[in-house]
């Protein structure tokens, strides 16, 4: 029987699944662990990623269940948005050494400041 209740209910049947494809495709650029570094970053962002998606699947089912929103238009976009961002992690990892990626930008950024500040400190 089509009521907001059995439509949030079927937001969450239709949800538990999507939720563990997606974490677990995002586990694969996380699971990735610099020797060298440390790895507890890795852990705390997919910590953080499981609790936002998980809380958020419910605010948008407690919204299906009081009629806010419609089933049709609440069901996708937060799954959507979750595998935008499994492909950008996916190419975060797999361009590693692009010029325009976030650590080769940060490493010259920190380049640029050094370099900065050691011709400040020549003058003198």
């Amino acid at each position: 029987e089509p009521n907001p209740y059995t439509m949030a209910e079927l937001l969450w049947r239709v949800s538990a699944p999507l939720i563990g494809l997606m974490l677990i495709l995002l586990a694969i650029p996380l699971g990735f662990v610099n020797p060298r570094a440390g790895s507890s970053t890795n852990l705390i962002i997919a910590l953080l990623i499981f609790f936002t998606y998980s809380n958020l699947i419910k605010v948008i089912e407690a919204s299906v269940k009081q009629g806010r929103m419609t089933f049709g238009l609440a069901w996708w976009p937060l799954h959507l948005l979750a595998a935008l961002a499994v492909v950008a992690l996916f190419a975060w990892r797999l361009n590693v050494n692009h010029r325009y990626h976030p650590l080769v930008l940060l490493a010259a950024f920190k380049r640029a400041r050094r370099a900065g500040n050691t011709s400040k400190a020549a003058p003198k």
